[in-house]
């Protein structure tokens, strides 16, 4: 079973490893247009930076503070034991010589494409991507696991509501909008579709599936909405060397 939350246009994203450079509790951290992606201990971190004023800063050397906001997307009741693993790293490398502590630098760290987080849930994966210039984030729900079991809450957010099927999650830099998700069963031969929703209880997002049947070992269902964020039209790039000085981390 695959649900597939999430998609950012972007360019290239990339994911890179935490060895000390940033707060314990970051696994990875991915340069976004319009801010920055954290994979944390708890979920993911999107810190949504005000576009306009970063360039005015990095092309006009306009001496101002960036308004950024950060929402938080939080696994509920996942599993503490899970594990993360990372795949197809990239050629490049990276230095972090962080003040005058040596115990906060950290070099030859490097990037990956994708970052799995195995059992988040019982039987269940939590994977993300950079894929086709943009991010692609999956729960791969195995025999016997259960959907009922993901939950999504989300904090930070000025307002969070269900409209016409779609999750809209304002801030104060614009919004994120999750589209209504389309549903199917595959198992490598065939597709089935099959009616799902979302189901939204305060700020904490789940999915509703309507199945017919139990899968099969060889099933795999994908729920596939993609996301859209109506502050990010920037490039990947734009973003290297300014967006850590206003992030999530605080530095």
């Amino acid at each position: 079973m695959l649900l597939a939350p999430f998609l950012v246009s972007a360019q290239q994203v990339r994911f890179i490893e935490n060895k000390g450079q940033w707060k314990s509790d970051v696994l990875y951290k991915a340069d976004i247009p319009g801010g920055d992606l954290y994979i944390t201990n708890q979920g993911l971190v999107y810190n949504l930076v005000d576009e306009h004023a970063l360039h005015e800063q990095q092309h006009n050397k306009v001496d101002s503070a960036i308004h950024a906001h950060a929402i938080f997307i939080n696994f509920v009741g996942a599993n503490s034991a899970y594990t993360h693993h990372s795949f197809n790293p990239f050629v490049t490398q990276y230095n972090y010589y962080i003040g005058k502590d040596e115990s906060n630098w950290a070099a030859g760290v490097k990037a990956y494409q994708k970052i799995v987080l195995r059992n988040i849930y019982p039987q269940i994966d939590f994977e993300i991507a950079g894929e086709n210039g943009g991010v692609k984030t999956a729960f791969i729900l195995r025999q016997g696991a259960q959907s009922a079991s993901i939950k999504l809450a989300y904090r930070g957010a000025n307002k969070i509501n269900l409209l016409n099927g779609e999750l809209l999650v304002q801030h104060s830099l614009g919004q994120i909008k999750e589209c209504q998700p389309i549903t199917f069963i595959s198992n490598g031969l065939k597709q089935e579709q099959v009616a799902s929703q979302y189901i939204l209880n305060n700020d904490t997002l789940s999915y509703q599936v309507h199945l017919n049947k139990g899968l099969s070992y060889h099933d795999s269902l994908i729920i596939d909405p993609s996301i859209v964020f109506s502050s990010f039209s920037g490039s990947v790039a734009d973003n290297f060397g300014f967006t850590a000085t206003h992030d999530y981390l605080g530095n």
